[in-house]
């Protein structure tokens, strides 16, 4: 049961433990189809996304997920690299589950009205909408694959300065998703993260996660040992008590920002010192800013991050 519970944390991520909105966007198209200023056009995929609203098409979706995942101030290379990263993730589920058209509750993204975006935006929304529309139609119907696969496009806010590998990870092969290094992450604010827990909640947390947990209420840290880290610095395996568990699932249970963590007495008390924001698996975000500010392409950015792999146009 935890283990699936993990699962869907780890996927969770993918979509940054953010909020992801998106809204109707035919309704956009037809009310702004009227002002010079919207000079670009999404492409049609003939694959779905179904809202409350009704079918949505896949480049729409993509569209309306970035807007809200990412400042519209960013990087445009930035931008670029996660368009294709989310029609990706939407290629991929379909192609997983056989379909060409999958329910937006199914994929973890809410969705805000054209309305509530118009203003979260303001007198910016021309500029900001147009510069949206411009990197979908940079990158309209591309997608990242290895080996001819659509890949499962992991990716997360910030890393420990290295990505994992997600091979030694899951359970599956995935030679697109090795360590690669992302070394301006550690200039992230969210880079560091300190959490300090009274030792009555640390100790309730893990027997409400592992209720066959055998550890002391004064000291619970005396039997807590780290087995095992990846090359990049994540928890792979611990044990606390009688109980072994994987970094991830600590994460879970303390929600804490990373399973790249270190854990110590602090004045009484339990202190969780973590590197990074996410899971650390794929692309990092603050690394891919970085990568776009020095004048890297989204091609480079995405290549970078996912090792070996090609991005293809779906039209060609």
């Amino acid at each position: 049961m935890l283990k699936n519970k993990i699962i869907k944390y780890i996927t969770k991520y993918l979509l940054l433990a953010l909020a992801v909105m998106c809204f109707p966007w035919a309704v956009t198209l037809v009310l702004g189809g009227g002002n010079s200023d919207y000079i670009y056009n999404t492409s049609d995929s003939g694959r779905y996304v179904t809202t409350s609203q009704g079918k949505v098409d896949v480049e729409d979706f993509t569209a309306c997920v970035l807007a809200t995942q990412m400042s519209m101030d960013s990087e445009e290379e930035a931008l670029k690299a996660q368009a294709v990263i989310i029609r990706t993730y939407l290629y991929q589920m379909m192609e997983s589950s056989g379909t060409d058209n999958v329910k937006a509750d199914d994929t973890g993204f809410a969705y805000k009205t054209y309305e509530e975006l118009e203003k979260m935006w303001g007198e910016e929304f021309p500029e900001k909408y147009n510069k949206l529309m411009k990197v979908m139609d940079n990158t309209a119907l591309q997608i990242i694959t290895y080996e001819g696969k659509v890949i499962k496009p992991y990716f997360h806010s910030v890393s420990s300065g290295y990505t994992r590998n997600g091979s030694k990870l899951f359970e599956e092969e995935m030679p697109y998703l090795l360590s690669v290094q992302s070394s301006k992450d550690v200039e992230s604010e969210n880079y560091l993260q300190g959490v300090i827990i009274e030792k009555k909640d640390f100790v309730a947390k893990l027997r409400g996660a592992k209720n066959e947990i055998s550890i002391s209420d004064e000291n619970p840290l005396e039997t807590m040992q780290i087995i095992s880290r990846c090359e990049a610095g994540y928890i792979a395996s611990l044990q606390i008590g009688n109980v072994v568990m994987t970094g991830d699932e600590f994460a879970y249970i303390f929600e804490i920002n990373s399973p790249n963590f270190q854990v110590e007495e602090y004045e009484g008390n339990i202190r969780i010192i973590t590197k990074g924001l996410g899971h650390g698996l794929g692309l990092s975000m603050y690394g891919a800013a970085e990568l776009a500010k020095n004048g890297k392409s989204y091609q480079e950015i995405l290549k970078h991050y996912y090792t070996g792999v090609e991005i293809i146009d779906l039209r060609d």
